[in-house]
């Protein structure tokens, strides 16, 4: 598993797993934060541009999907890449 190919994954993601790959993934603590990183932000972004694809946008449509940008977070002493969700007014 490329650590890139993680980069964008979420939490329904990691559930969809296989026991063995879940199992593997916990003991890696790091993958583990990016997962949750990314379904915190994605949560965020839904629920102020609204869902992917869909015409009704919550605020008016006031907020838009606008792709990702490269950052970092840090897990205690590490700092962990990941890609930050654009969202614009």
């Amino acid at each position: 598993m490329k650590i890139k190919e993680n980069l964008k994954q979420n939490l329904d993601w990691y559930k969809n797993q296989s026991l063995e790959t879940q199992l593997s993934l916990f003991g890696n603590f790091l993958e583990i934060a990016k997962i949750l990183a990314n379904q915190l932000m994605e949560e965020e972004v839904k629920e102020k541009a609204g869902i992917r694809y869909d015409r009704e946008k919550p605020s008016s449509g006031r907020y838009s999907r606008w792709g990702s940008n490269p950052g970092s977070i840090r897990v205690g002493e590490e700092k962990v890449k990941i890609k930050v969700p654009k969202d614009t007014r």
